[in-house]
């Protein structure tokens, strides 16, 4: 399957694109010590020649996260992830505030990673594993 974001309104692209950028910028900080491949390809996304651009493995790094932090349960997973894949642009913003709803959650839960000092240890532990658990080879081809 393929994320249908060329048949996105504007209310849908705009809420994707904000959502997008803050997960690049907090999935840059997480790798930034544990992976230094995947944290240039999040720089690429946040200040490098991508800067801006939205793509399916943003999302997926983000719902692998949460499943990882145990914010949701794989049937979760799935249910927000065909949602995004959906050609209505309803579905995908419905999907969009849950993954934003549930990000929300785990920033209560185990904090925004900005610094290793302000996350749980349960968020350290993921983020040492960050390219097995949150970033497997498949997400590419998501």
């Amino acid at each position: 399957m393929i994320f249908a974001f060329h048949n996105l309104d504007s209310n849908t692209w705009s809420k994707i694109k904000s959502l997008c950028k803050k997960i690049v910028e907090e999935h840059f900080n997480i790798t930034l010590s544990y992976d230094r491949n995947l944290n240039y390809l999040f720089y690429l996304y946040k200040d490098g020649t991508k800067k801006g651009d939205v793509t399916p493995f943003i999302l997926i790094s983000e719902l692998n996260l949460l499943l990882a932090l145990d914010i949701i349960n794989e049937n979760e997973k799935e249910n927000i992830q065909t949602m995004l894949y959906s050609e209505d642009s309803d579905n995908v913003y419905m999907a969009l505030l849950a993954l934003e709803n549930f990000r929300k959650k785990r920033i209560k839960i185990h904090g925004n990673w900005i610094k290793t000092i302000d996350v749980s240890k349960e968020f350290i532990q993921v983020a040492e594993k960050y390219k097995n658990i949150v970033f497997p080879d498949n997400i590419l081809r998501t």
